[in-house]
């Protein structure tokens, strides 16, 4: 079933924090010349992103010995069946933020690889302000109904098999409804773009399998070495 939340896709502006973190500063002085290219990176990449997402409930969830069926969707692993293990039902969402932003790349690599690091940072950055903002609303939908929602999890998180990237494409119908495909390779095009899961739970049920103490690579993790947080910090379990 096809939901349909309260999302307002104006107003997104690139972070330059953000976009500095993801091409890996760490705290190192930056002078006025990389600050330019910084906000005019962040302009282009908002000029050219084209938002666009589709989100769908399916239920029920039925919980498997190794993973969960999710009305017919099938996802291994024990970190999904723990996510969505209190749930009564699934959604499943798909975002991009448009194909000319790799147009705007490939131009970008003829004329300066910086420019290009700083363009992908600032596409990261819009596509996760976009998720945040589509995860807020639903949650806003289903606590009016006396329910809540988990976090958002997706292929590539834990032990979720990236191999289920192209049945969740089909569940959302979203080469027709947003133009996202996925490769044979199973990368997503746009590459842009996202594809996550979350689940439908009672208020007060859920305990998150994102953060440091369920990432698979915690143990190599330079964020954690200098002791700051990638993008999934606040969501370490408790």
């Amino acid at each position: 079933m096809r939901i349909f939340p309260d999302v307002s896709l104006e107003g997104l502006h690139a972070d330059e924090e953000e976009i500095l973190r993801y091409v890996g500063f760490r705290g190192q002085d930056i002078n006025d010349s990389l600050r330019s290219s910084i906000k005019r990176c962040a302009a282009l990449t908002e000029q050219a992103a084209s938002p666009r997402f589709v989100t769908v409930e399916s239920a029920p969830v039925r919980i498997l010995k190794k993973g969960v069926d999710l009305d017919g969707l099938i996802l291994k692993g024990k970190d999904i069946r723990l996510h969505l293990g209190q749930a009564s039902a699934g959604i499943l969402m798909g975002v991009t933020v448009g194909v000319e932003i790799e147009r705007l790349i490939q131009y970008h690599r003829r004329q300066s690889m910086l420019d290009v690091l700083l363009i992908d940072a600032a596409a990261t950055d819009l596509i996760e302000q976009i998720c945040s903002r589509i995860e807020n609303s639903l949650r806003n939908i289903y606590q009016k109904q006396g329910l809540d929602i988990t976090d958002r999890f997706s292929c590539g998180y834990g032990d979720l098999p990236i191999e289920a990237q192209p049945n969740i494409i089909r569940v959302l119908d979203a080469p027709r409804a947003i133009g996202l495909t996925c490769s044979s390779s199973l990368m997503l095009v746009p590459q842009k773009s996202v594809t996550a899961i979350l689940g439908v739970i009672p208020p007060g049920s859920y305990r998150s399998v994102r953060g440091c103490q369920n990432c698979k690579n915690r143990k190599h993790c330079l964020y954690r070495k200098e002791g700051v947080f990638c993008g999934n910090k606040g969501q370490a379990a408790q």
